[in-house]
């Protein structure tokens, strides 16, 4: 894994050079600047543009200046541990993210505390009383079997609970 990480990292500089290469501005401003270095080596020129002598000196130290060189300075210059941008650039971004969504998300997050135990609670006690239920009509009713129960309590019949309440009371006997 990490060797095919490698090979895709240096696939993905060496088309970063080439694109460096081909769209840089050095291999365009040479050609252009040819002109202007052919005019600076003529003294008269020189001459009229006095006070801009520094375009014919700079003229000239691009013209010394290697494109491929160029090309690879831009190249190790951008590039990241984290891709093609800096791992500061992405944590800055995340952490803007994170504040541009702060006051929804502690909104969201104080509905979630506030709401869910307000919903849950009913649910949990139900399941407690069904529980406390089962238990109760096994350890009182069952010793009596269920027609007596069923019999003896027609005011309080629990018709849902009849067939737990006697698989409770067969797995407590």
């Amino acid at each position: 894994m990490a060797l095919l990480w490698l090979v895709m990292f240096l696939f993905s500089r060496v088309f970063m050079f080439y694109s460096e290469y081909q769209a840089a501005s050095e291999v365009a401003q040479r050609e252009d600047d040819e002109w202007l270095r052919v005019k600076c080596k003529d003294p008269e020129f020189f001459h009229k543009i006095k006070q801009h002598t520094d375009l014919c000196l700079k003229v000239e130290a691009n013209a010394m200046r290697s494109c491929a060189l160029v090309a690879l300075n831009r190249v190790f210059t951008s590039t990241y541990l984290c891709g093609y941008n800096s791992c500061a650039d992405y944590a800055s971004a995340a952490l803007l993210w994170f504040m541009g969504l702060s006051i929804p998300a502690l909104v969201l997050t104080g509905l979630v505390v506030l709401f869910v135990p307000t919903l849950l609670y009913p649910v949990y006690n139900a399941h407690l009383n069904r529980i406390a239920d089962r238990r109760v009509l096994s350890l009182y009713n069952a010793p009596y079997g269920l027609q007596h129960y069923a019999s003896s309590q027609q005011s309080t019949s629990y018709p849902i609970m009849i067939e737990p309440v006697m698989d409770d009371a067969k797995k407590m006997v």
